[in-house]
């Protein structure tokens, strides 16, 4: 018994032990910046989407939610609660300097479909009408993607709420990253991993998340196909929740930890200024066209990053739009500070990888027209097991040249 206790106290002090260590772990993979860094002719502001409150399976309510945000630095947020038929727009507005948004996400059929920038939901008084407007929506192939927001389709390969079926055109875009439904997949077929991410939880919880980010293959394959049809926008989503609430406000995963991990970063023409109707206007006219992208954010600040296309005319067009194609062509893509890791630039075309390189500053012509995406990639050293390994950092919305 003796030795039992002594094996038994030495494994609680190693882990105590490597428990310091990981409280003080961080991959540092970008040197911190003074201030805001906008890329070169824009600005770009950070912010999450697709969050819930306790009007429907979230724990903490609109306030909670907006000091989370606060406390995390970001410049807006979408709460979407779950089958809303009360959305309450008044709370949209500016808390400080905070932009917050408030939509709804709906069960349809055995799946989840997010409304962006809605404006009204006068008709979505019940469940049953729900439906049936976005039945309607779903029908109409014809219609414009400004109409009334955005409808995406969220976690597509969730564990019981797959799309069944060919998925309907009309939706305007699909989540491509959602960490609540990767955090279930890895529970489903890598349990060891996910255990170990349990394990080092109580010391460092973001750190515990993001080493069981994978790369979204399935997510990738079903956009590219998307794309092949009709424009189809990629979007990422926290599905924030802070559901499991212990006593001392001890919350798992707490709103302020999902808020810092992945961020969905909108580029514009002029800066936000402070007043909510135009601010407003220009976050959500950024989403419908496409001009943004998502990121780690907790790896590492994507700092000035920004991809244009640029042609004769020394027009700039920014990730999301349609352009026509002509021979003088060129994607640009560029950071403004160097990585303390390697990187892997990746371009990818109509769902095929064209390029692959390691530069800050990356030109490539364009040959053809096609649907043009990036993805870089990057490989910090995590702590003991796992060591070094890719994880996806940045992703873009396509460039659609026809």
């Amino acid at each position: 018994m003796k030795i039992i206790y002594k094996i038994f106290i030495s494994f609680i002090l190693l882990y105590l032990l490597y428990g310091v260590f990981l409280s003080q772990f961080e991959l540092n993979i970008i040197k911190p910046s003074i201030g805001r860094v906008h890329p070169e002719g824009f600005y770009d502001y950070a912010g999450v989407l697709n969050i819930h409150s306790l009007k429907s399976t979230g724990s903490g309510d609109y306030k909670d939610i907006v000091l989370a945000a606060q406390k995390t630095g970001l410049d807006f947020i979408f709460i979407t609660d779950l089958n809303d038929i009360d959305v309450d727009k008044t709370a949209e507005k500016y808390y400080d300097h905070l932009l917050v948004f408030i939509d709804s996400e709906f069960s349809y059929l055995d799946s989840r479909v997010l409304f962006y920038g809605k404006e009204k939901y006068k008709d979505f008084s019940s469940i049953g009408q729900s439906q049936a407007k976005i039945s309607d929506r779903l029908s109409d192939h014809n219609s414009s993607t400004n109409k009334d927001g955005l409808l995406v389709l969220a976690h597509p390969f969730k564990s019981g709420h797959e799309w069944q079926g060919d998925l309907p055109s009309s939706f305007d875009g699909i989540e491509v990253l959602n960490l609540k439904s990767i955090w279930q997949s890895v529970w489903k077929n890598n349990k060891l991993s996910f255990f170990w991410s349990m394990f080092i939880y109580p010391f460092n919880p973001e750190l515990a998340l993001l080493r069981m980010f994978p790369f979204p293959k399935r997510e990738f394959k079903l956009w590219d196909q998307l794309n092949a049809k009709k424009r189809t926008l990629g979007f990422a989503g926290t599905d924030a929740e802070a559901k499991l609430k212990f006593p001392k406000n001890l919350e798992i995963p707490s709103y302020e930890t999902l808020f810092n991990i992945i961020r969905t970063h909108v580029i514009l023409s002029s800066e936000l200024t402070g007043d909510f109707r135009r601010d407003s206007k220009k976050i959500k006219q950024a989403l419908v066209k496409g001009h943004f992208y998502f990121s780690l954010d907790k790896m590492a600040n994507p700092v000035g990053f920004n991809a244009i296309v640029s042609g004769p005319t020394k027009k700039n067009y920014v990730m999301g739009e349609k352009i026509s194609w002509t021979e003088s062509l060129e994607l640009d893509i560029n950071f403004q500070q160097k990585p303390l890791y390697p990187i892997d630039v990746m371009i990818f075309k109509d769902g095929e990888k064209i390029l692959s390189s390691d530069s800050i500053n990356t030109t490539y012509k364009i040959l053809e027209p096609g649907v043009y995406r990036i993805v870089v990639r990057i490989i910090p050293t995590f702590p003991i097991p796992d060591g070094k390994k890719w994880v996806p950092w940045i992703i873009t919305n396509p460039f659609f040249i026809k």
